[in-house]
């Protein structure tokens, strides 16, 4: 082996040393043949090591190869699980929606067949209303100074019937609602807390924007008695009427912010069911700090808008159905809570109708001033102005009912069933509570009896919070700011409610023109009943 070596390796590198030694013929042969093959070795030690550097890095690459490779795989194969995993969630969230969808509809038809049984087997006496009350009969009064005429007051009642069908259709759900739809509910909205942040920023601009196109519309300004103009008509400067033109474009609803509605459901609940404060609810935080899954399902299944109820006690329609049949007596007084829960306060219900129509209206002011509060069906129909008051109003009524179905349709879509329930739920009570007080004060007005089975509102001089709903008069008799700001800075201030108050500014200007015209319409009709008996005297 050692011959072969120094054959192939050593012998030719000597060979070749001499033969160059020769040719050089330097003075000192042995030293110049030496340093050649110390020269020689040096370079092949330097390739030597090129090639095991070379080899190394070879080596290197092709492990970071298999190492990128493996990292590859496993993310392929994390974002596939994740695909998978998504996917799974999907379809369980629409198997969980489409579950909850089926139980929302059968809740809605035992509603719904609950409220015929009622009223098939309720006899009505004669004389007198489903609630014990006095019929629209009773309404024309032999008064002739009566504010309240029987159209207007059968409309109330209709309106009372109405609305109390649409609150327990709307409640008939919550006996099903678990105290996992409302945690899931809460878990979205804490995610979404800063999302949630910029909507009410946005929020508060638009309010800033009413606020100031108010001021700018009605300062030195001279209104005619027009209803033609939803803020106002007169003189405005060149900054008001700028800013009208922008609040007056309609705005485009083609996505709604669902979480911000999320978060306006949550508020309102804070509101009803537990007296909160605007300053206590400012944030999505610390509505989740209140809102207590299996407390607030035990509150809603036994929330009843008009009367004091027991959270221990579900609200059923057929328990209700019973006591107006004077059945299942003994479980009725048996079930009564030695400390119930009193109904919600006014000033609470104002609060959640103004956020409700703010987040229904999806911050879009839309007239709310019905002509046919004012006026008769004949008289819409025979006079031209009240005509086109008519059509302005429908237009505006087509416009709001085309944005809330939006908002319901979105809402239900993006945000789930168990959130589109409870907005129904909220304004459905919201709504009969305020049908149920406008009828019980008309009821009052006309000196009628009131039903016993009617459980009385709080009076706002008994609350001892109202000021944040009225605004407090000092001695003088004139609007006490002071006082305003103090109550404000202690309660807090909701930007949907601050804006809806805009908007009812602006209603009762539009409510102040109707009633002239109904002055106007009445004299009129007075002057044409003088003109008759003259020509019949004649």
């Amino acid at each position: 082996m050692e011959s072969a070596y120094l054959k192939c390796h050593v012998g030719p590198i000597l060979a070749k040393a001499i033969a160059d030694t020769v040719v050089a013929q330097p003075s000192n042969p042995q030293e110049y043949l030496a340093l050649y093959l110390i020269h020689y070795l040096n370079v092949q030690e330097h390739r030597t090591a090129e090639d095991n550097h070379l080899r190394k890095a070879i080596e290197i690459r092709e492990e970071c190869a298999k190492i990128r490779i493996q990292k590859e795989k496993a993310a392929a194969e994390t974002i596939r699980r994740g695909i998978l995993h998504f996917k799974e969630r999907l379809q369980k969230k629409k198997e969980q929606e489409k579950a909850l969808m089926e139980i929302y509809e059968e809740a809605t038809a035992e509603a719904e067949e609950l409220l015929e049984q009622e009223d098939s087997h309720h006899e009505e006496p004669e004389g007198a209303d489903r609630d014990g009350g006095a019929t629209g009969d009773a309404a024309d009064g032999e008064n002739p100074e009566e504010r309240i005429t029987r159209p207007q007051f059968e409309r109330r009642k209709e309106r009372l019937d109405e609305a109390r069908n649409d609150f327990y259709i709307a409640q008939r759900f919550m006996l099903y609602l678990q105290k996992t739809h409302i945690g899931q509910l809460k878990t979205t909205l804490l995610d979404s807390a800063e999302r949630v942040r910029v909507a009410q920023a946005e929020l508060e601009a638009l309010k800033e924007i009413e606020q100031q196109s108010e001021e700018e519309a009605l300062r030195d300004t001279k209104p005619l008695p027009s209803a033609q103009g939803i803020i106002g008509n007169g003189r405005m400067s060149a900054i008001a009427t700028e800013l009208t033109a922008r609040l007056r474009v309609q705005r485009v609803h083609k996505r709604i912010t669902v979480i911000h509605v999320l978060y306006r459901v949550f508020r309102c609940l804070c509101y009803l069911l537990f007296n909160s404060t605007p300053r206590a609810t400012d944030t999505p935080a610390k509505v989740a700090a209140l809102i207590k899954p299996a407390v607030v399902v035990q509150l809603l299944r036994a929330f009843n808008p008009v009367a004091a109820y027991d959270m221990n006690q579900p609200l059923k329609l057929e328990r209700i159905s019973s006591k107006l049949k004077g059945e299942d007596e003994e479980e009725a007084d048996g079930a009564v809570d030695v400390f119930p829960i009193p109904q919600p306060k006014t000033r609470q219900l104002r609060r959640v109708r103004r956020i409700m129509r703010s987040c229904l209206c999806d911050a879009e002011y839309i007239c709310d001033a019905d002509p046919a509060d004012y006026f008769d069906d004949d008289t819409l129909g025979e006079d031209e102005l009240l005509r086109d008051e008519v059509a302005r109003y429908e237009t505006a009524k087509a416009r709001r009912k085309e944005i809330e179905e939006t908002v319901e349709s979105q809402t239900k879509e993006r945000g789930g069933i168990v959130l589109y329930a409870l907005l129904r739920f909220i304004r459905a009570a919201a709504d009969y509570r305020a049908a149920r007080d406008a009828w019980i004060a008309t009821l009052h007005e006309l000196s009628l009896p009131i039903p016993e089975t009617e459980e009385m509102p709080e009076d706002d001089d008994e609350d001892a919070m109202r000021q944040d709903d009225e605004e407090p008069l000092n001695d003088d008799g004139e609007v006490d700011y002071e006082e305003i700001n103090r109550v404000q800075a202690r309660i807090g201030i909701d930007e949907d409610e601050a804006l809806v108050r805009i908007w009812e500014a602006r209603d009762k200007q539009q409510q102040g023109v109707l009633q002239e015209l109904v002055q106007v319409v009445a004299k009129a009709a007075n002057d044409e009943e003088e003109e008759d008996e003259n020509d019949e005297i004649e």
